[in-house]
């Protein structure tokens, strides 16, 4: 069984120590800019969302823990949003640690993350995934999630 429980300070400071870097070197590795240029942008992303930490209003950041395991599996951080008049749940970062991957604990969260998105209201849940993470894919196919845009690219240079 798995549980979402709102990250701690501690927790909070140990995902920013890669989750910026992290954010980068995907959209570095989807040829979206120059590494540098994917940093500031990924930088500037993190500073926007989270201007105030754990404390940003509209933002909800868990971390994944289960009662077979000793410690955090993983993190789901979850924003709430209303646009257009429809409130909206949207998944940000979804992560299990590598050593507790291919055990449900995904399947786990994103089912957490649903009805924690029910109970606040939202109409419906969403998120982006990398082209090129397969495995995320899968799981996103696999609890209902369907494609409702596509963005393409082609690269010129």
């Amino acid at each position: 069984m798995v549980e979402l429980v709102p990250m701690s300070d501690v927790d909070f400071r140990r995902y920013m120590e890669n989750a910026v870097e992290d954010y980068a070197q995907s959209r570095f590795k989807c040829g979206e800019e120059p590494i540098e240029e994917s940093r500031a942008v990924a930088k500037d992303s993190y500073e926007q969302l989270l201007p105030e930490g754990i404390a940003s209003p509209g933002q909800h950041l868990f971390c994944i823990v289960s009662a077979d395991v000793d410690g955090p599996v993983g993190l789901v951080w979850l924003a709430l949003r209303e646009k257009y008049g429809v409130k909206s749940a949207y998944v940000y970062d979804l992560e299990v640690h590598r050593a507790h991957r291919g055990k449900g604990y995904a399947r786990g969260a994103l089912a957490g993350a649903e009805a924690l998105a029910r109970e606040w209201g939202a109409a419906r849940l969403s998120l982006n995934v990398w082209k090129w993470n397969e495995t995320a894919i899968r799981l996103y196919e696999k609890a209902g999630f369907d494609v409702m845009a596509l963005g393409m690219t082609k690269v010129l240079a």
